[in-house]
């Protein structure tokens, strides 16, 4: 959305109609002739004046709510709160006021979408996640789903109104996004309370083509993935803003209107956000830049979000731990200790989702729980993860041994095998060479380790693996048409070490 000219690449912010002067404007932009100090981790005092407004906001929103409330909020927070409680009689009724008022209303988008597919729009399943999303309250639940349906036909067209929405149904590039794991990521596991963590991460939001593009992987994100799971209905979800960036690469933000939309947006997926925890790098380039942006951003929540919401600084190692300390696993943040992203566990939510369609889609009869799947539904549902979760967006360069970037076009070099390379080939000279005697003892002595792990994280668990052997300098060799060696990549050397799992589960079978 952002041009590497634009004023927005380091800090941008949303008008309030109520307060739209040029000179807090030029602030919020970063463009102004007098710039916003640039806070630091030695500066404790500029950070806390920067951020005093929103933090202010925050607590006036807190100040607002009943004692009985405020008690609630502060438990969800801090991951004591209980999950929705209901009744047969408490759904019916809720259900039943639900229809009243609909018709009351007589919307225009409503009446669009039951005379495309009735069935759809008026299925208690789907009115459900509405109201439970706003506890029961029928008013905010009609107004959120009416809501919900203009969006679908803005930005999916005015035949997906009264449908689900499908994979094919995206772009290429929205399903490359979406299954990343760069731009949203779904802890592995869920916090102390049960609830799954969404981290949405910032650094790529100014990366994306369109306003459009980013809703578009929202709505799929949240309604297909997110809402359909009884406990996210019951218990909500804990959405962590967390802010990838660092004084040297600044992240860029969407331009203004595009932000604009987005949030015009956010509110009106069927998901309650039980706590929201925005993690802010103390640095320029950062959001804590600009407390309005934060402050603008909370006000398009409800109040709900908005008493639930915390604003912590630091760096990446504070930050993870403050998120600890509201019962949220560190081992699961996407973005390690040091500030770099865990790429090993970035699709482990994508390969779940997906081996649960392919189970569903495969021509063979899918395995029930508790049963095993053949080769070819696994293989399948690998194939399906591999080609989604493959991230291809712009990520930071990998350096070599000395710190720099490799240089580009650089020719491939012939290696000389030593006794602890692994060499790839057939035949029995190949399979008695040592590295590669070793390399069969490291899948013996790891099998039982495998043939414990569920399915759906074996992909996890083979990229670990293979990360070890790495790890170690272990080099895997191929031969090229000239009869000399290479080195393999990481996916061929992962994809080794699945076969040797298999071969030797089969033959001990």
């Amino acid at each position: 959305m952002a041009s590497s000219s634009s004023p927005y690449q380091h800090t941008t912010g949303i008008i309030n109609n109520n307060n739209n002067n040029d000179g807090w404007f030029q602030q919020c932009l970063g463009t102004s002739s007098s710039p916003i100090p640039a806070p630091s981790q030695d500066n404790n005092d500029t950070l806390s004046d920067i951020m005093k407004p929103t933090e202010d906001f925050l607590a006036s929103e807190m100040s607002k709510l009943s004692v009985q409330e405020r008690s609630k909020a502060m438990d969800e927070l801090h991951c004591v709160g209980e999950e929705l409680k209901e009744t047969p009689e408490m759904i019916q009724q809720s259900l039943k006021e639900f229809d009243k008022l609909l018709q009351k209303k007589k919307a225009k988008i409503y009446d669009l979408a039951a005379s495309q597919n009735r069935s759809y729009v008026e299925d208690p399943n789907f009115r459900l996640k509405f109201l439970r999303a706003n506890i029961h309250d029928v008013g905010e639940s009609v107004n959120q789903m009416l809501g919900l349906l203009s969006r679908k036909e803005i930005y999916f067209g005015r035949d997906a109104i009264a449908r689900d929405i499908t994979l094919d149904d995206l772009t290429a590039e929205e399903t490359e996004i979406l299954f990343s794991g760069l731009y949203y990521h779904i802890q592995d596991g869920t916090d102390r309370n049960g609830r799954m963590v969404v981290y949405l991460l910032n650094h790529i939001l100014g990366q994306l083509s369109s306003a459009e593009t980013a809703i578009r992987v929202n709505y799929f994100m949240f309604f297909n993935i997110l809402s359909p799971m009884p406990s996210v209905q019951k218990k909500g979800i804990v959405l962590c803003y967390y802010d990838f960036s660092t004084p040297d690469k600044p992240a860029k933000l969407p331009k203004l209107d595009a932000l604009l939309k987005f949030m015009d947006f956010v509110p009106m997926i069927p998901v309650r956000r039980s706590a929201l925890h925005l993690c802010l790098k103390p640095h320029r380039g950062g959001l804590v830049s600009s407390n309005k942006f934060l402050e603008n951003v909370l006000r398009r929540f409800g109040r709900s979000t908005r008493s639930r919401a915390r604003l912590h600084y630091g760096s990446d190692m504070e930050l993870q731990y403050t998120l600890k300390s509201y019962g949220l696993n560190m081992e699961n943040c996407p973005v390690d200790a040091t500030g770099n992203l865990r790429q090993d566990i970035l699709d482990v939510w994508a390969h779940k989702y997906l081996h649960q369609r392919n189970r569903n889609s495969v021509s063979s009869p899918p395995a029930k729980d508790g049963e095993i799947m053949t080769d070819e539904q696994e293989d399948s549902t690998d194939s399906m993860v591999q080609a989604l979760t493959r991230p291809k967006l712009p990520i930071a360069p990998q350096k070599n041994d000395h710190g720099t970037d490799p240089p580009a076009n650089t020719a491939v070099s012939l290696i000389k095998p030593t006794p602890d390379d692994v060499l790839f080939g057939k035949g029995s000279v190949l399979q008695m060479h040592p590295g590669n005697v070793r390399f069969r003892q490291f899948i013996k002595d790891h099998q039982e380790e495998y043939n414990n792990t569920p399915r759906y994280k074996r992909v996890t668990t083979f990229q670990d693996l293979t990360g070890v052997l790495l790890g170690k300098g272990i080099r895997f060799l191929k031969k090229t048409e000239s009869g000399g060696w290479v080195e393999s990549d990481f996916a061929e050397v992962e994809k080794k070490v699945k076969q040797l799992f298999r071969s030797q589960k089969k033959s001990r079978k």
